[in-house]
């Protein structure tokens, strides 16, 4: 008997022509192998980690583009000295960039803060053995427009070289700052031990987007931070629907989010003190602190909207002398000579300094039992679940 095949209708064909492309779009193209993570710290410049009077005298005179409210918030941030914590967490830090930021935005991440990870990268995609950069393809252009495809591939690549050599993957582009040893404080304590232990971390600075606490994500700016298991989550589930393979667009924080959420119910974690302070600005130190508060109530009796960033913070934000943790992390929007600077007023001005009496008061990491943690974690279990 002849079996005749029967001939799709044109609205099929259209259907299948259209998941044939998708499928082609969304293939991950071919990694390129495990670059050295400790290149970054021994090539180049070294940062300063020593008290220097006359970096200090020049930043301190405007050099570098510090404010007077930028050096105050700067000056009043704890600086915890590395020989006094456990080293026990190791750190994988990773700044995205391309070809033509690398002799500025690029040299200056990887001449500064970067340095001070347990291992560091940044990924572009040229190659560009002055920093160095790792070229990792991805599909579709070098484009703003396409980073989620760029982070997709980004990812992948740290995941299939680096998950089991670290605890901890610091991510974000080359604008951000970070203070090493106050990300490392806050890792080795006993909270975050606990957590870690137990769950997917997904940490930074969060955002709710267009104010609905059910649609969370960190802020790319400032970082976001994954541990080995929500990093394994994210890989495992990144060529499924779920997780738009083929979306083109710039909102990388907001797709990983989704992707996270939808795969493994993990959402951002709350990274703010025992005082609700922010460790993690999606700004610089001096437009935290000058960042003025918004009448929600009273804009919305007179038919009006507050700005994006009071929506996006619906369990309020902090100005002023709070508007900062103590114990700060990281900051976005950080210019070549301002990161810098940064450096410059974080190290070369003071020697290191740990907790002062005012952090202590507030009670900074390390505060909480691995009880409390625990209860902490359960708390938000189950706000998640209803």
């Amino acid at each position: 008997m002849v079996q005749y095949l029967e001939v799709p209708s044109p609205a099929l064909r259209c259907v299948l022509l259209f998941l044939a492309v998708l499928q082609q779009c969304c293939a991950m193209p071919v990694l390129p192998a495990r670059y050295d993570p400790f290149a970054v710290k021994e090539m180049g410049e070294r940062p300063a980690n020593q008290p220097n009077s006359d970096r200090c005298a020049k930043v301190k005179a405007g050099h570098g583009g510090a404010s007077k409210m930028d050096i105050n918030i700067l000056e009043s941030v704890n600086l915890h000295p590395q020989e006094q914590l456990q080293s026990t967490v190791k750190m994988l830090c990773v700044a995205y960039t391309y070809d033509k930021d690398h002799s500025t935005k690029g040299l200056a991440v990887a001449s500064t803060w970067l340095k001070r990870c347990d291992g560091a990268l940044v990924l572009s995609n040229e190659s560009d053995p002055k920093i160095p950069t790792v070229a990792i393809p991805h599909d579709g252009p070098e484009a703003y427009k396409n980073i989620w495809q760029k982070t997709r591939s980004n990812w992948k690549y740290i995941h299939d070289n680096y998950l089991n050599d670290y605890d901890y993957f610091v991510f974000g582009g080359t604008d951000y700052y970070v203070i090493v040893e106050n990300l490392r404080y806050y890792l080795e304590s006993e909270e975050m031990v606990a957590a870690n232990s137990e769950q997917p971390l997904y940490l930074g600075r969060r955002f709710a987007e267009g104010g609905n606490v059910g649609k969370q994500f960190n802020s790319g700016g400032p970082s976001y931070i994954l541990n080995q298991k929500a990093l394994r989550l994210f890989v495992d589930n990144i060529e499924t629907q779920n997780c738009r393979p083929g979306l083109v667009g710039p909102w990388e924080d907001v797709m990983i989010a989704n992707c996270l959420k939808v795969s493994g119910n993990v959402i951002p974690y709350d990274t703010r003190d025992s005082e609700n302070r922010e460790r993690f600005h999606p700004f610089m130190p001096g437009a935290m602190f000058n960042h003025r508060i918004e009448n929600v109530t009273l804009l919305k009796e007179q038919g009006r909207q507050p700005g994006w960033f009071t929506k996006y913070s619906p369990w309020g934000l902090k100005v002023g002398t709070d508007s900062h943790s103590p114990d700060s992390i990281a900051w976005h929007y950080i210019k070549p000579k301002f990161m810098r600077a940064m450096d410059d007023l974080l190290y070369g001005c003071r020697a290191f300094r740990g907790p002062s009496s005012k952090g202590l008061q507030h009670g900074i990491p390390g505060r909480t039992a691995i009880a409390d943690a625990k209860q902490r974690m359960a708390a938000r279990q189950a706000a998640r679940e209803t």
